[in-house]
């Protein structure tokens, strides 16, 4: 049996690591925007398996995690892991730089992915 209060715990936690505003998590998951706002403000007790499914996915986190707290990191891509070794690589000075560029870019908006229906999620 699971407790919907940590699942809701465990989903407001997720939401805020990834920065997201329900609207985004909503056009990201394709969760309509009054479901997902329903289960965030905790009118919804049950949500439906599909919708847990797609705020998990959009989250970057598992639903073990949500239902049941237990934290299996996502696999990395390719593309990742390639990331992750040339950044190892790196001294600290140049580390820091790497995360400076990231961050400009990821202020401009101008490269985040696109959703499923192929558009750019911009902040509100």
């Amino acid at each position: 049996m699971y407790n919907f209060e940590q699942i809701l715990w465990r989903l407001k936690d997720a939401k805020k690591v990834s920065r997201l505003t329900n609207k985004e998590l909503s056009q990201q998951s394709s969760v309509p925007l009054g479901t997902v706002n329903k289960i965030f403000s905790g009118d919804t007790k049950e949500p439906k398996l599909p919708a847990v499914i797609a705020l998990a996915n959009a989250l970057n986190v598992s639903v073990d995690y949500l239902i049941y707290g237990e934290y299996k990191a996502p696999a990395l891509s390719s593309t990742e892991t390639r990331l992750l070794k040339s950044f190892r690589a790196f001294n600290a000075e140049d580390q820091e730089k790497v995360l400076s560029y990231i961050c400009d870019l990821e202020s401009t908006g101008r490269y985040k992915k696109a959703n499923s229906a192929g558009m750019v999620a911009r902040e509100a």
